[in-house]
């Protein structure tokens, strides 16, 4: 009967304990390990400004999030499986996702967003805050005929026209030029503007004139046009 005492109390023994004799703990919980999983939605515009949520695991405060190397703005870690972000503005293509916790950890998704191209080609109207005419052309990646018109105040409406061709990038061109009179320069214009859509553009016009201008003076006015 004492012979198979020991067998009997190692029997009950293994109802609470990892073994018989052994005398170890239980392991403990296994760490979850930093990941990303999904970009919802994970296509957008090459502007950027396209509100995404990360899925994943161990997220917290403080992590920051990057495009293709391009660091997103208003990015807000909602719990451990859950950040809100907003794309930054980058070349159109497929790019890698990366979550990076502030003590270096990183976690990346390979291909994880897709900026799409936008679709551009055509002319463009619209006006600018002053009532002016706004009108340019597109072809592919180029903006190759710009003209707009504005008005210094009590003075005629001036109108700027260029057939340079402006390499459009990140969705986004811009134009700088010397204002010449009599083949003196006599001020600057600065032309900026942003395709938010495929039918949808933006932007401002900066002009600064300088005697011997009969209009000296400066002016900003913002423009909107549409695809025609």
């Amino acid at each position: 009967k004492a012979r198979y005492s020991g067998i009997a109390s190692c029997a009950l023994l293994l109802l609470n304990t990892v073994g018989c004799g052994g005398g170890g703990n239980p392991a403990g919980p296994t760490p979850v390990s930093l990941a990303v999983t999904l970009v919802t939605p994970n296509t957008g515009s090459p502007v950027g400004a396209t509100a995404v949520t990360l899925t994943g695991t161990a997220f917290a405060s403080g992590a920051t999030v990057t495009f293709g190397g391009a660091a997103a703005t208003g990015v807000t870690v909602v719990s451990a499986n859950t950040v809100t972000a907003i794309t930054p503005a980058r070349a159109a293509g497929v790019v890698d996702v990366v979550v990076t916790m502030p003590g270096g950890a990183s976690a990346t998704l390979p291909n994880g967003f897709t900026y799409a191209p936008l679709s551009i080609t055509g002319n463009w109207n619209g006006t600018s805050s002053q009532g002016r005419l706004v009108a340019f052309s597109v072809s592919g990646s180029s903006l190759n005929f710009l003209s707009i018109t504005y008005q210094m105040t009590g003075c005629q409406p001036m109108l700027i026209t260029t057939g340079a061709v402006l390499p459009i990038t990140n969705a986004s061109f811009s134009l700088a030029a010397p204002i010449v009179s009599n083949g003196q320069a006599v001020g600057t214009a600065a032309i900026n503007g942003t395709f938010s859509s495929n039918t949808m553009a933006s932007g401002a016009i900066t002009v600064v004139q300088t005697l011997p201008h009969p209009c000296p003076g400066s002016l900003s006015a913002s423009w909107t046009a549409l695809k025609n």
